[in-house]
């Protein structure tokens, strides 16, 4: 039956219950139309009024039906995508790009990069790594295709440093400086062993509105084979695999102001509340802050963009902050930071612990099957 019609009936009926029920509420001084039909239906009002309620239900019943047909039972609906999108594939270029970490972080061109690009840090020894180059034979799904086309596809922060030119329509941007390089010593290691030669192809990922998820998505969704070296957590653990350390120095963050601010002559090794009650920029998102608030809990943090429009730097120069924090390991905002003229930095730091990265690859568990479609736990559908 089709939806006008029974919509069109229902409205009748309804009409006639208006009727029914006039007329069981009339006296018997009450005039009544003589008509048969109105005398029968006063003789049995309840049973009268009961049958056109069945009537009524049938009618929902086929509306229903007819704006949310049922589904065959051999139909199902197909889950979500899962947040564990990695396979073995992934899995195994995981493992020939901790292989060849291993193998850069031992060199003497690998410690003069590191010399050079982070004259302020403190390195720490790296945790052991016994990944091994997976055979060429074996190779699948992602592992298989970088492989097969000599380019592994590899996602860098808008946020990092090392962009050297902003992606713009019709232009994918460029990457340069210390992680470019290391990508390059990483690659070499691996062309070496498969005997080819891999090209890195740069992706610059706009994550300045939530910096670890909007890079985690962009791997899940495939845009990159693998995300350029950023801070390990417990938390993104869980959500992405990482590869070998290729970077573990002392976390320390330090603190920049205008220049002549009164600020300006505080030594933070000497006196680490001096800032305290002052307000202190933050990179909105940044895995360092809850560090930062436990070891100076007396600033005021206040969470801005590093990129884009009413940055870090701009609410510093409009005087809607006090300072700037941010890591000492070129973390976001500070190539902007370190460049500038009229911003200077403090004396001393607050040091956090250690600042440990690595490259990630694309989450296959645990909590995931082997095609890697089983759903995770919900902390790692929410892992930052």
């Amino acid at each position: 039956m089709r939806l006008s019609a029974l919509m069109l009936l229902f409205a009748s009926l309804i009409s006639v219950l208006s009727t029914s029920s006039w007329l069981v509420a009339a006296t018997a001084d009450d005039e009544l139309p003589d008509l048969p039909s109105f005398a029968e239906f006063l003789q049995t009002p309840d049973e009268l009024v009961d049958s056109i309620k069945d009537i009524i239900d049938d009618i929902i019943d086929d509306i229903r039906d007819e704006i949310f047909p049922s589904k065959p039972d051999n139909v199902t609906t197909p889950p979500p995508p899962a947040p564990c999108a990695g396979d073995e594939g992934d899995l195994q270029l995981n493992a020939a790009l901790s292989a060849a970490v291993e193998i850069v972080r031992d060199t003497d061109e690998y410690s003069e990069l590191l010399k050079t690009a982070f004259p302020l840090v403190t390195t720490v020894e790296f945790s052991a790594c016994e990944a091994e180059f997976p055979d060429k034979e074996d190779a699948e799904g992602t592992f298989k295709r970088v492989l097969d086309t000599r380019v592994l596809k590899i996602g860098q922060s808008i946020l990092g440093g090392d962009v050297e030119d902003r992606p713009s329509e019709g232009n994918p941007g460029s990457v340069s400086g210390f992680q470019r390089e290391i990508t390059d010593l990483v690659l070499a290691e691996l062309s070496k062993e498969y005997d080819i030669e891999i090209e890195p192809e740069y992706v610059i990922i706009d994550n300045s509105e939530d910096f670890f998820l909007q890079f985690r998505d962009a791997l899940n969704a495939g845009t990159v084979d693998a995300l350029m070296t950023f801070s390990v957590t417990p938390e993104r653990e869980l959500s992405v695999d990482y590869t070998c350390e290729i970077f573990n120095v002392v976390n320390d963050i330090g603190v920049w102001v205008l220049e002549g601010s009164e600020l300006e002559d505080v030594n933070l090794d000497e006196d680490s509340t001096a800032l305290d009650g002052k307000t202190i920029g933050v990179c909105g998102g940044c895995c360092f802050i809850p560090a930062l608030a436990e070891v100076a809990p007396g600033l005021v943090l206040v969470e801005l963009p590093a990129e884009g429009e009413d940055t870090l730097v701009d609410a510093l120069r409009a005087g809607d902050i006090d300072a700037v924090a941010t890591l000492l390991a070129r973390g976001p905002a500070f190539p902007e930071l370190t460049t500038s003229d009229d911003i200077v930095k403090l004396e001393g730091s607050y040091p956090i612990g250690l600042d440990t990265r690595a490259y990630g690859t694309r989450f296959a568990g645990p909590g995931c099957d082997e095609s890697g479609q089983e759903t995770c736990p919900e902390e790692q559908v929410n892992g930052l």
